[in-house]
């Protein structure tokens, strides 16, 4: 679990200085979850590939749990694009180029 950040922060800040290929939506930010399980209203899902499972599973869940917005690796959103199921219409998609997850 990503523990929650002490203060709330707006999305377009927490990408401040990062190239993008599109504007950032100004959401407010009040936490960070790799396991959909502990997302809560307002917080970044970061859907991981992990030794056992991938995190893109498990967007619709974050979703519905109240996530501000999805960070997925450029790879897995090509795998997905267009899955309706999979990628939540209102919830913005952060797609990040070979994202890895250190331990």
């Amino acid at each position: 679990m990503v523990e929650s950040m002490v203060r709330s922060v707006s999305l377009s800040s927490l990408m401040h200085g990062i190239e993008l290929s599109s504007p950032c939506p100004d959401l407010i930010i009040s936490g960070l979850a790799s396991d959909s399980r502990d997302v809560q209203q307002g917080y970044i899902f970061f859907a991981l590939q992990g030794s056992r499972q991938n995190g893109i599973d498990f967007i619709a869940e974050a979703s519905s749990r109240g996530a501000a917005a999805i960070v997925v690796d450029s790879r897995d959103y090509a795998a997905i694009q267009g899955a309706t199921n999979v990628i939540p219409t209102k919830v913005p998609i952060l797609v990040i180029e070979g994202l890895v997850f250190c331990v």
